[in-house]
């Protein structure tokens, strides 16, 4: 058995200590799942891994930060925690400073980042973790390593549903982890506007999912969760105003921002909406009018998008 999990076991025994028969206290910790805290500030990644690793059998507990993820320890610490390092407030290598002391049980520690340098590799190394890029192996490498620390029999009771993230029914990408950094959907049929933005946010370390019409876009949506979408209005084959409605009706994408772009001359067979009217809770998050100003959608993107702000 690995040290670390022998020394937690050790300690839940002397916790345990008292007029229960040794015997009747093993055969109850061979019931109690390992417990494994998932600290990512992306809802995607921390979704996707929660979902896997309670397939494995474990005991999952999730934080979409490192300050609330300290705070969760306190009371339910974890023998495995997987945490991303870019993370606002407070950062993944502070969570591993605050938690990784002598005063806490053991813990082991794999470190998800989009980090590929030598540097975080090196602190990954100096303070015992694994260090795990996002990339599309990403899971299968934490699958391993899980299995090696926590002496798993089996890795996925069904495979058949390990290929699946989402509800019965919806497409997923291989899969995979969501991509790493900020994830926006374009979706216009003007091939013109789709370029200009795609050029201006992949500058922004973006990735890029592209669709010309609303169906096909809110597939997108729910298959590769982005973290925005900035979208035309008037398009053939499910326009703006479709797929905000769906996405609004998903409860997966219910909070999405939705950028609205738009400049079409209103008709009496296509009539353009108020800008007042396409606001709201359930409707867009923000309006730009046709020609707009990236900086603009730039910032828009960077007040709803903790993610991008980097």
């Amino acid at each position: 058995m690995n040290p670390k999990m022998n020394e937690i076991q050790q300690s839940r025994s002397l916790a345990a200590v008292g007029t229960t028969p040794p015997d009747a206290f093993n055969r109850d910790l061979d019931t109690v799942s390992p417990k494994i805290l998932i600290v990512d500030d992306d809802p995607g990644v921390v979704r996707v891994l929660a979902t896997r690793c309670r397939r494995l059998g474990l005991d999952v507990t999730t934080a979409e930060g490192g300050l609330q993820a300290v705070l969760k320890s306190r009371n339910n610490f974890p023998d495995v925690m997987i945490v991303d390092i870019d993370m606002p407030e407070v950062g993944g290598f502070q969570v591993c400073e605050l938690l990784l002391n002598s005063k806490m049980p053991g813990m082991n520690v794999i470190v998800l980042t989009g980090c590929r340098d030598n540097e975080t590799s090196e602190r990954c190394e100096a303070i015992g973790a694994y260090y795990v890029p996002k990339t599309t192996e990403a899971w299968s490498n934490i699958r391993s390593i899980l299995a090696d620390l926590l002496q798993l029999e089996t890795l996925e009771t069904d495979p058949s549903q390990s290929r699946s993230f989402l509800p019965t029914g919806t497409a997923t990408r291989s899969g995979t982890l969501p991509a790493p950094g900020a994830r926006v959907l374009l979706v216009d049929d003007d091939l013109g506007v789709i370029t200009a933005l795609r050029s201006r946010l992949e500058k922004m370390k973006a990735t890029i999912f592209v669709a010309d019409n609303g169906i096909d876009a809110y597939r997108t949506a729910v298959r590769e969760e982005p973290h925005a979408v900035i979208t035309d209005y008037l398009m053939p084959n499910g326009g703006g105003h479709y797929l905000i409605w769906r996405l609004r009706e998903n409860k997966d994408t219910a909070t999405l921002p939705i950028f609205v772009i738009t400049g079409e001359l209103e008709t009496a067979e296509r009539p353009t909406p108020r800008v007042e009217d396409l606001l709201g809770p359930r409707a867009a998050t923000g309006v730009f009018r046709k020609p707009f100003l990236f900086e603009e959608i730039a910032s828009a993107l960077r007040t709803h998008c903790p993610i991008l702000r980097a």
